[in-house]
């Protein structure tokens, strides 16, 4: 699929010619999660913001933005790449990406064992995020109980290796 079957040829155009990365990503995410929800029923867009809000500097508030872009649209990492994102920005992206034969365990295992910072920060606040007490409230008790279960391990594994990172 061409990027321009995923959004139009004149955002291909605006997002291109943009210079900030958080730009970019701000535009391309607007785009493509505007009527994507959750499983809570809440406009997916809230949760890429909220990660997003956790971080001051541009390649962390940019890639929080987009760290479910691969999973959850039809945009690849060549696509990324037309629209100017840089390099490093789509490793990180690239790392968050869980692929499809990975347990979630390995996946875990997989970010930990890369040692990139920005991507465990990243993760600590998109796992922190999906446990959010208010996100969970609107989740039926055997959902929310398979969210926790899922979840507070795999917290616990990137905060003690980011821990040990500082």
């Amino acid at each position: 699929m061409l990027l321009k079957d995923i959004i139009p040829e004149s955002l291909v155009m605006e997002i291109t010619l943009e210079g900030k990365q958080s730009a970019k990503a701000e535009k391309l995410v607007n785009y493509l999660f505007e009527t994507i929800t959750d499983k809570t029923g809440e406009c997916y867009l809230n949760h890429l913001h909220n990660v997003a809000r956790n971080f001051q500097d541009e390649m962390r508030y940019s890639v929080g933005l987009l760290h479910d872009i691969i999973e959850d649209t039809k945009i690849t990492m060549t696509d990324l790449a037309i629209l100017g994102f840089r390099e490093s920005y789509i490793e990180a992206i690239m790392l968050l990406t869980k692929k499809e034969f990975e347990t979630y365990d390995e996946y875990i295992d997989r970010l930990i064992s890369s040692d990139n910072t920005v991507v465990l920060d990243i993760k600590l606040a998109d796992i922190t995020h999906n446990m959010n007490e208010e996100r969970l409230s609107r989740l039926s008790a055997i959902e929310k109980e398979k969210f926790l279960k899922k979840y507070i391990p795999a917290k616990i594994k990137v905060e003690e290796r980011r821990k040990k990172l500082l």
